[in-house]
């Protein structure tokens, strides 16, 4: 489903957050263009990947170190390259692995495989990471100490669409914006990390005597300190 423009832009449907959006762009509801695969198995093949909640970062989407080992007791999902993977499990976490390798997962992912002659599976994991989409998802969750989100809400949402090669040149300059941001966020902890190495040090050189108080001295005399 496909908005008419009526101007210059319109409006996109059910996403109040997005005021207007270019008139070259469409809005299709989730579920018309993404499956909800649920491929149930109770084995792990050879050169499976194994994924849980936990094993991926907030926000990010990064698959974070694991263990190896896996081991499940109830069915869990197949998973194939470029499908995602949505928590519903407490969705306000943002878990959202684009995958890169066939695996299986728990069932508190949604294993979501897009139409890529209209949705780039890349450009459909950033939406769902921003936090207008999982503000939205996270508004009709159900369960009080457990929320999880529901594939009919999900999928009933509308979301906008530009053509394919627009959304490839827009995952391209996302992916280099957020490497200089992850660049220059490294560089900064490393100088933390760097600055309190020096003052726990300092700190164990001045009261074990490794570092000569009387350099100081002359200077605290200067501003007025009785020994």
């Amino acid at each position: 489903m496909s908005a008419t423009p009526r101007s210059p832009v319109h409006r996109a449907v059910d996403l109040q957050w997005l005021d207007e959006i270019p008139a070259h762009w469409e809005t299709h509801r989730i579920k018309s263009i993404v499956s909800n695969v649920a491929d149930l198995t109770s084995k792990l093949d050879e050169g499976d990947t194994y994924v849980q909640l936990q094993d991926v970062e907030s926000w990010t989407g990064r698959l974070m170190d694991r263990s190896d080992t896996a081991q499940f007791e109830s069915r869990v999902k197949r998973f194939r390259p470029n499908d995602v993977l949505f928590g519903k499990l407490r969705p306000y976490l943002a878990k959202v692995l684009l995958a890169e390798v066939r695996g299986v997962c728990v069932s508190e992912f949604l294993v979501l495989r897009s139409d890529t002659t209209v949705l780039i599976p890349e450009y459909f994991a950033t939406m769902l990471r921003t936090r207008e989409i999982i503000n939205l998802i996270d508004s009709a969750t159900f369960g009080a100490r457990m929320p999880r989100a529901d594939w009919n809400h999900i999928g009933n949402i509308f979301i906008p669409i530009p053509p394919v090669t627009e959304q490839a040149a827009i995952v391209g300059c996302l992916n280099a914006e957020m490497q200089t941001i992850t660049d220059a966020i490294s560089r900064a902890r490393s100088q933390v990390r760097l600055a309190n190495e020096y003052r726990e040090r300092f700190i164990a050189d001045i009261v074990t005597g490794r570092y000569d108080v009387r350099k100081l001295i002359p200077d605290l005399l200067d501003e007025g300190h009785e020994f």
